[in-house]
């Protein structure tokens, strides 16, 4: 009996069998990815558990690259930042962490209020405006400062300059300053919610009722939108 398992029959078709095995264990994850684009191009909307699904069954190191990055950016979104720290905390084990990684780390510990992390990530990053805008949750307005500056000299002028320079001046409570910057953002991006949010607040501490409750409905009728986009 045990010879007859030598037969090249029986080989080839146990060779069969654990590269079946091999194919679907390599492929497996890439199942759930697929399935979360397929219902996104539907909904309009990432499901997360797609996400989760195909970092789970990611077995090999090339899988979990892949299904690693393509879910830390929805977790963001989906304000789901422990989990995406926990995923790019896997990709540092495995030294494939990259710049992107960097960012969305320095995004989610910024958003968790473990400012420390935030500026580590935001540095690896190499992304200045990640860096300034820690800098400004930290109150460190005079290192905010310099690279908003730097920053500000570059040509063509990035929009994001305004709208940082607008929370910078917020934080130190330069209200008509904060007001420019912000004035000068949103007639680049007139539908940014965080600008919108930055407009109201200014409004609000220069006592102007009239453009905060405008902002503010415009904040509430974008949230309506996705909402009923969810939905």
């Amino acid at each position: 009996m045990k010879k007859n398992i030598f037969k090249p029959a029986n080989v080839l078709s146990i060779c069969m069998i654990l590269l079946g095995i091999f194919v679907f264990l390599f492929i497996h994850p890439f199942i759930y990815s697929y399935i979360g684009i397929i219902e996104q191009g539907k909904t309009n909307v990432r499901n997360t558990k797609w996400d989760k699904l195909a970092v789970k069954y990611s077995i090999f190191k090339k899988q979990k690259k892949f299904t690693i990055n393509s879910a830390i950016p929805s977790l963001i979104l989906s304000e789901e930042y422990d989990t995406a720290i926990e995923y790019f905390q896997k990709l540092e084990d495995l030294n494939i962490a990259n710049e992107r990684n960097y960012y969305f780390a320095s995004f989610a510990y910024e958003h968790k209020k473990d400012y420390d992390n935030a500026l580590k990530y935001a540095k690896k990053s190499g992304d200045k405006f990640r860096e300034a805008k820690v800098y400004i949750k930290m109150k460190d307005f005079n290192n905010a400062e310099q690279i908003l500056n730097t920053l500000s000299k570059e040509s063509p002028i990035k929009p994001r300059v305004y709208l940082y320079q607008a929370e910078l001046k917020m934080g130190q409570k330069k209200w008509q300053e904060a007001n420019i910057s912000i004035n000068k953002f949103l007639k680049i991006n007139p539908n940014s919610k965080e600008a919108l949010k930055v407009k109201a607040e200014v409004s609000k501490q220069l006592g102007n009722t009239k453009d905060y409750q405008k902002y503010t409905n415009k904040i509430k009728n974008i949230e309506t939108k996705i909402e009923n986009r969810i939905n």
